[in-house]
Order: C-alpha cells, then sequence, then structure tokens
C-alpha cells in the first residue's frame, strides 16, 4: 500500500485549521446542530483564514494545496462538526483544481 505525504507548509496549515477546529468551530457545533442553520460565521472564518482558498492555484488568489492537503482539511474541520464543514465541501470540487491546471 502506498502512503501518501504532503508538504511541510501543508502540515503546517493542517496542524492551524485543528486548532482553529477545536478552539472555534467545536464550541459552535450543537448549537449549529440544534438551530439547523448554515453556519455562515464558521465559512467566513474559513474565508479569512484563507482554507476557502486552499483548493485553488495561486494565479487565481488560491494557496495552490495538493487535494490531499485540501481533503485532510476537510478532515480536520468534520471531527468536531461536519456541518460546517459542509460549508466548504459543497462550494470545493477537486475537479477545479485539474482543470485549472490544464
Amino acid at each position: 500500500m502506498a502512503v501518501a505525504h504532503i508538504a511541510e507548509d501543508e502540515q503546517a496549515i493542517i496542524e492551524a485549521i485543528h486548532e482553529i477546529a477545536v478552539e472555534r468551530v467545536a464550541p459552535r457545533a450543537a448549537e449549529i446542530d440544534h438551530t439547523g442553520e448554515y453556519p455562515w460565521d464558521m465559512k467566513e472564518l474559513l474565508a479569512q483564514q484563507d482554507i476557502l482558498a486552499m483548493p485553488f492555484p495561486a494565479e487565481y488568489g488560491g494557496i495552490g494545496a495538493s487535494e490531499l492537503a485540501v481533503v485532510m482539511a476537510i478532515e480536520e474541520l468534520s471531527r468536531p462538526d461536519p456541518g460546517s464543514a459542509a460549508a466548504w465541501r459543497s462550494s470545493y470540487h477537486p475537479g477545479w483544481q485539474r482543470r485549472a491546471e490544464e
């Protein structure tokens, strides 16, 4: 079985996302679930931290992270609140990255 690795800078981003998930997302998870409202504040937080820019190439204002790093970031956000991660997942499609590279 092959083991995939991500770059050190991507690992640092994943670690920062973990901290955001624990400190900012987790405390809101129960409220988001209870109200059933779209977590606009969480999407804004992800945008402010450039997390939403991860999958897009730098020439389009993104970070240009690998697909593996993006999936790992979504996983970190899903741990405390799958709904907040869905706010990102719903706007991300891995094919966009491949099309932008062509």
